[in-house]
């Protein structure tokens, strides 16, 4: 495959949202931000790819807050593309569905305990500092 493929997303959906206040353990010093993502192919025909993003935000042991969310999104692909060329390559260029997953929460967050949790804009999972 070529490594410099990127797609270019069409159109981005969200499709779920649930956020919710958690019961705080102890210290809340002692608490880490987490966060989870998943990317995966749900539909491929001539040359359109629908994808779900599927991310968790939570806090560990635990924290002030919770958020699971889902977004659809769809873009253009060339059809000669392995499922793992095409999903390698989707990952490499969902930067603008992450984006906007990461607004999503910050926006949430902020709405729920007065300060925006802003997490990083990649697929990954990570921890860091709340």
């Amino acid at each position: 495959m070529n490594d410099s493929l990127k797609l270019g997303f069409t159109s981005i959906q969200l499709v779920s949202l649930n956020a919710r206040t958690t019961p705080v353990a102890g210290e809340t010093d002692a608490s880490t931000l987490a966060w989870k993502s998943d990317i995966s192919i749900r539909e491929r025909k001539s040359g359109t790819v629908r994808v779900r993003l599927s991310k968790k935000v939570y806090f560990k042991p635990s924290g002030p807050v919770e958020i699971d969310l889902e977004m659809d999104a769809e873009c253009q692909a060339p059809d000669g593309l392995s499922e793992d060329e095409l999903k390698a390559a989707i990952e490499a260029s969902g930067y603008p569905l992450y984006a906007k997953a990461s607004h999503i929460v910050a926006f949430v967050t902020e709405q729920m305990t007065g300060v925006p949790l802003v997490i990083p804009p990649f697929g990954d999972e990570g921890e860091g500092t709340d």
